[in-house]
């Protein structure tokens, strides 16, 4: 897994894939049952993150090219954890 540190933007999908994978590790979904959980504007942007944050570890993808489903990584569910804490810390000082 990748040790350079998520841009803003990487945690931000991190966490909200993690939120449609129900923080469940044992759940895979096809790439197309996750792109659509996004409005229509936004599902171009979902599938590149989730191909990026798959290469940096943090998901597992599994099957061909055409029936490819997705799983998070303990290692991912972890890190989406670690920042979610994060934040709310953060608002909680605010």
């Amino acid at each position: 897994m990748s040790q350079n540190p998520l841009k803003q933007a990487e945690i931000a999908w991190l966490i909200r894939f993690y939120d449609i994978f129900d923080r469940r590790l044992n759940l895979n979904l096809t790439e197309e049952t996750i792109i659509h959980k996004f409005k229509s504007d936004r599902r171009g942007d979902a599938k590149v993150m989730l191909h990026r944050l798959s290469t940096k570890g943090y998901f597992y993808p599994h099957g061909g090219r055409r029936n490819r489903t997705y799983m998070i990584s303990r290692a991912g569910a972890d890190k989406a954890e670690e920042y979610k804490k994060q934040l709310l810390l953060e608002s909680l000082r605010d």
